[in-house]
């Protein structure tokens, strides 16, 4: 389209927010970011967790993967981060990893959490150097993930993982 004066009229783009985007397939989906920059990985992580926390009845844990390098970090970082003393140095076990992640712990007097997110940050880390426990524990989050949906009689628990490397 031109104008009286010769220069081209350029229709405006439509920019959809990525955090919309990011929500939507939250909603259905585990995901994987990545970028080969730490500060733009750091930002997504940050604005996520912001995004993500600004909704209802939702918990946001941010596991901080470079100090994840064996199953035993691994278990401090969720214990810490979902607020348990204690997280045995197991994958399959009521006390474990997978026990863990099960739970759903909700102060008195107050609603329980209908979505938890898990935001690994740094997550190439444990996956460089032990790529098998790797697969377990996404294998692990996954599996529990789906147990909460489809096979779970309580209250529903959505929960996703994110894991930006």
């Amino acid at each position: 389209m031109k104008t009286d004066r010769g220069t081209r009229v350029r229709r405006p783009i439509e920019v959809r927010p990525w955090a919309v985007d990011v929500l939507q397939m939250l909603e259905e989906h585990h995901l994987c970011a990545w970028s080969e920059s730490a500060d733009r990985r750091a930002k997504f992580c940050v604005d996520l967790a912001w995004q993500l926390s600004s909704l209802d009845d939702t918990q946001v844990c941010v596991l901080e993967g470079s100090r994840i390098t064996d199953l035993a970090s691994f278990c401090s970082q969720l214990g810490r981060t979902l607020g348990f003393d204690r997280v045995a140095r197991q994958i399959d076990t009521p006390t474990g990893v997978v026990g863990t992640l099960r739970r759903r712990h909700t102060p008195k007097g107050q609603t329980p959490i209908k979505r938890r997110y898990y935001l690994w940050q740094d997550a190439d880390v444990l996956l460089r150097r032990d790529h098998r426990l790797f697969g377990r524990l996404v294998d692990a989050i996954a599996g529990v993930a789906a147990e909460h949906e489809y096979a779970n009689e309580d209250l529903l628990l959505l929960q996703r993982a994110v894991y930006i490397g």
